[in-house]
């Protein structure tokens, strides 16, 4: 069962992820996965996102992540 705490934990994880790829515009994805190495895996990271595609927050191509919205 998720708890209020690791939902917000959640959503402090995607919030982060998103600011960094906005404020770089574009960045191989494998750094920013290096940054946050250190408190989730691989599999969250790559939910994450996969969710930050589908909302249309980013895109991928290939191992780049660009940032999708307008300022």
């Amino acid at each position: 069962m998720t708890t209020a705490d690791q939902l917000k934990a959640g959503l402090a994880a995607l919030r982060a992820i998103a600011d960094a790829v906005r404020e770089l515009g574009s960045v191989p994805s494998g750094h920013i996965y290096a940054a946050v190495m250190g408190t989730m895996d691989i599999t969250a990271y790559e939910k994450a996102i996969t969710l930050l595609c589908n909302s249309g927050v980013i895109r991928k191509s290939g191992d780049m992540l660009h940032w999708n919205l307008e300022a």
